[in-house]
């Protein structure tokens, strides 16, 4: 399958755009003098102005680094974006622990990585890895079999390749086919017998089809390879308590919760190991640490709307004079 570079380039180009220009709006809060003009110049999309006021400001005050944010963000504006991570690098070492100048310099970096992505679409259009660029970006859209023929041109067009087998292979267990899903993790594990995701994509196809001593066989291994995996241990542990080795299950699902203490599915697959042992008031406890996780996701869910409905600014038009008490700029 060819891949259209220059189409697929411009489509990068178009996303790096409309996020850049977002950017532009985020009025800074509790500015004062210059740093309340340069905002107030970014916020009307004067860039190239407030990027010389901001530059003009920092000569006589070289450590102010909430002008030098905003100087960061109108050359990214303007499509500097080398500029902006030099100055929001300096931001940074500065002060390591600026909100702020993280989240920017983060974005930045994010942006840049994509830039170098174009490059590798222009230079190498039809090579394994922009197909698999292409397929984890279908994939991350939803748009899972346009995701597998992209996979499928990558393991053509490049050399045998387990993470990309591995990739084929989620993709089938997702969509129930667990038959073919291990003939790719199959393959994975042929090419690298560490391969953990292969080899907990085994484990995981056996489980789902009931061939729990297969499962428990692979999710072992698959413990051995990465002996901090949660997952693995999560896994082992299901296994283990419909094998009615509810015993071996608990020692399994305490490691996962060792491990990872929100992971709500763990306790309750304790609590069901605990009842099948005859011990009703660990099972209750599990329970209840289940129950107790469950409402902090629900807190922090709504918690995270919340945020997401206060960071939402409507932007007047042109001309018209920015909101008197804007929001405070901490994004997550």
């Amino acid at each position: 399958m060819q891949v259209n570079g220059r189409r697929y380039s411009k489509v990068v180009c178009f996303t790096l755009v409309v996020w850049v220009q977002s950017l532009a709006w985020l009025w800074p809060a509790q500015a004062k003098g210059t740093l309340t003009e340069t905002g107030r110049l970014l916020y009307r999309g004067d860039f190239g102005e407030a990027a010389a006021l901001a530059r003009e400001h920092l000569k006589a005050h070289p450590d102010d680094s909430a002008t030098r944010i905003l100087l960061a963000r109108a050359l990214l504006a303007q499509g500097n974006y080398l500029g902006a991570y030099a100055e929001l690098l300096r931001v940074v070492r500065a002060d390591p622990m600026s909100v702020d100048g993280l989240y920017y310099l983060g974005r930045t970096s994010a942006l840049l990585s994509q830039l170098e992505y174009q490059e590798l679409v222009r230079v190498a259009p039809d090579s394994s890895r922009v197909h698999q660029l292409l397929a984890e970006a279908y994939e991350a859209q939803e748009n899972k079999a346009q995701a597998e023929m992209e996979y499928l041109a990558a393991l053509k067009t490049g050399p045998p390749s387990s993470e990309i087998l591995d990739a084929l292979g989620d993709l089938k267990r997702e969509a129930f086919h667990f038959d073919e899903a291990a003939m790719y993790y199959q393959r994975a594990v042929k090419i690298s017998r560490q391969d953990y995701g292969g080899v907990y994509g085994l484990g995981a196809c056996a489980l789902f089809n009931h061939d729990l001593p297969t499962a428990i066989a692979y999710f072992r291994q698959a413990n051995g390879i990465d002996p901090q995996s949660s997952a693995a241990r999560l896994a082992l542990g299901d296994a283990l308590l419909q094998d009615n080795q509810a015993s071996a299950a608990v020692d399994e699902l305490k490691a996962a919760v060792n491990i990872e203490p929100d992971m709500r599915q763990a306790y309750s697959l304790l609590a069901r190991a605990y009842k099948k042992l005859g011990q009703p008031q660990l099972a209750q406890e599990a329970l209840k640490q289940e129950e107790e996780l469950a409402k902090k996701h629900e807190e922090r869910l709504e918690r995270t709307l919340d945020t997401q409905r206060g960071l939402i600014l409507v932007a007047p038009e042109l001309g018209q004079e920015p909101p008197r008490n804007p929001p405070a700029e901490n994004h997550p």
